[in-house]
């Protein structure tokens, strides 16, 4: 993936989007493309495609406003701001403050949106379960139960991403951190119909 796909998968004409501009136009896609909000099989897969391109696109658009070198190399374009591009081949390192971090969470069902907030890499959400899983940084990741969706949706939308968790999710909810291993996300289609209407579908 280039800069300039990457770049118009986000919707952005300019040369350099302002991290802020970056993760508003993450957020209102993810919330229009996640899994969950479609129902039959062929939506599903179409909206897993595209919100898997999302994040990919956000990713490695982060990852190079995170570059310290980056103000020095120029654009995206030209430059060493077009090989760092291809070096990564449109490829994220998936690194949070220079950290890496597994991607996906211990349920493969669950499909992972990145709100990168000041300790809050990534949270994914199972309506049927009613369990939203919290990445934070340093990989470590939380699964808190019977959240309601309207939460979660909540959560995404907010501000501040820490601040809302820290005043309606930690200590609102039953939590424990997960042991298991993180695994990426697996297609929706065979997951059961009332775990796909997370966000109102």
């Amino acid at each position: 993936m280039t800069y300039d796909e990457a770049a118009g998968i986000l919707g952005f004409n300019e040369a350099v989007p302002a991290r802020d501009s970056l993760k508003r136009a993450y957020r209102k896609l993810m919330l229009q493309w996640h899994p969950d909000r479609f129902r039959t099989p062929a939506e599903i897969a179409h909206a897993t495609v595209m919100a898997q391109r999302i994040n990919a696109a956000y990713e490695l658009l982060s990852e190079y406003l995170d570059e310290p070198w980056r103000r020095r190399l120029g654009g995206p374009e030209v430059g060493m701001g077009a090989e760092w591009f291809r070096q990564r081949q449109g490829n994220p390192r998936h690194t949070y403050r220079r950290r890496p971090f597994t991607p996906g969470f211990p349920d493969e069902t669950v499909f992972e949106v990145f709100v990168r907030s000041s300790h809050i890499v990534s949270a994914g959400y199972s309506a049927g379960r009613r369990v939203l899983y919290i990445k934070f940084d340093g990989n470590a990741v939380y699964e808190y139960s019977d959240v309601p969706a309207d939460v979660f949706e909540a959560f995404l939308r907010a501000p501040s991403h820490g601040q809302f968790a820290n005043r309606n999710i930690y200590h609102a909810y039953r939590y424990r951190r997960c042991e298991e291993p993180n695994r990426p996300y697996r297609d929706g289609t065979s997951v059961p119909p009332q775990d796909r209407n997370c966000l109102g579908a």
